[in-house]
């Protein structure tokens, strides 16, 4: 488990360094906002892991090991028949196929993918710092961690969230579906942020939550038969066999609806005190706690949200710092709890969770 602690514990002291000690504080009214060498810091060790890591380290890269091998001695005009049955979407087929150009070599395959689903990721973040430390244990415990060690292609579409959000805050809608139709490419499920841009550039003001709130209590109520309508939309794709399957998973669902709660609470009592952007990032958290709704009927709405929970790590330490003057030590408060709450628990996790996609302990290539 060193490397995880490494992970998780070296950039936090970064941060502890930086100045305002990685947490945001108000000077004079003004919102100052922390330098991101810690949050730097952080993603270069999580590439370099991920990079390093062995086929043992992810329960599906043995799988992603045989699409490498089959696909690299395909001929480009194979990967694209139609007539062919393949089990992966087409863009993943011709990315693997373009690596394996590169290199055969199986390591050289995760590097890449490494370096290319954690990027803009780490661009997201840095752009948009507001508590480095903070933005780092939500990664860890809230965001899809585990999954950026198996699932290769959801995290590669995941990606793609990034520019798609930039399409959204800049208005330029064609740049914003080529980038979902893209991420599509790679995993189908990524259709589903085509909400992305109608929810962000919505102007759900404080006024409006009051009906967005007694909205989203419907929608739980009724999650049932709204999933089984959703899951028409899987009708001829390979995702059309899910069906719906009791999970039990409402942990994430209270922990989203307490972050919810949260923003609704400490968020500037003047709309015009916040900017379109605050507001829409508010859009962005409450869409996906409604979404988070739906996994407790089954996995594939879990699959959906991660396109929506990779943006809760630069949202919520965000809107905390957007905060109305009354809140501003609860926000600060808020800060400190979440942060302490957060490393704990990821730290606990290495040891007592589930461990269903087979990361912990961290094994590298050489010690396979």
């Amino acid at each position: 488990m060193l490397a995880y602690y490494i992970l998780c514990l070296l950039p936090l002291v970064v941060c502890g360094l930086e100045q305002n000690h990685g947490i945001v504080i108000k000077m004079n009214d003004d919102r100052k906002t922390t330098n991101a060498l810690g949050l730097s810091f952080f993603f270069f060790i999580l590439t370099l892991l991920l990079a390093l890591r062995s086929i043992d380290c992810g329960v599906d890269l043995k799988n992603y090991k045989y699409y490498f091998n089959s696909y690299g001695n395909m001929s480009f005009r194979e990967l694209v028949d139609v007539n062919r049955n393949y089990d992966v979407e087409i863009g993943f087929r011709l990315f693997v196929k373009v690596l394996q150009v590169v290199s055969n070599d199986f390591q050289w395959f995760i590097a890449a993918t490494a370096v290319l689903s954690v990027l803009p990721i780490w661009w997201l973040y840095k752009k948009n710092n507001a508590a480095s430390a903070l933005t780092i244990v939500l990664f860890l415990s809230v965001a899809p961690f585990s999954l950026y060690f198996s699932g290769i292609r959801q995290v590669l579409a995941m990606a793609f969230a990034v520019p798609a959000y930039q399409f959204s805050k800049k208005r330029k809608k064609t740049g914003f579906i080529l980038s979902v139709l893209l991420a599509t490419l790679f995993h189908q499920s990524a259709f589903i942020m085509l909400l992305l841009y109608p929810v962000y550039r919505a102007k759900i003001t404080k006024k409006w939550l009051y009906a967005v709130v007694p909205f989203m209590i419907v929608v739980y109520v009724f999650n049932e038969p709204i999933f089984n309508w959703l899951l028409r939309f899987l009708v001829g794709t390979r995702y059309e066999t899910y069906t719906m399957a009791r999970t039990g998973a409402y942990g994430m669902l209270l922990l989203l609806a307490a972050f919810s709660a949260i923003a609704i609470f400490v968020t500037s009592d003047s709309d015009k005190a916040l900017s379109d952007e605050i507001i829409g990032q508010r859009n962005i958290l409450l869409l996906s706690t409604c979404l988070q709704f739906f996994v407790p009927l089954s996995t594939v709405a879990m699959r959906m949200n991660y396109y929506y929970m990779i943006f809760i790590p630069m949202i919520i330490p965000k809107l905390l710092n957007s905060s109305s003057k009354r809140h501003w030590d609860a926000a600060r408060l808020i800060y400190v709890v979440m942060t302490m709450f957060f490393l704990a628990n990821f730290i606990k996790s290495m040891y007592t969770s589930a461990d269903i996609l087979q990361v912990f302990p961290y094994i590298p290539f050489w010690q396979e």
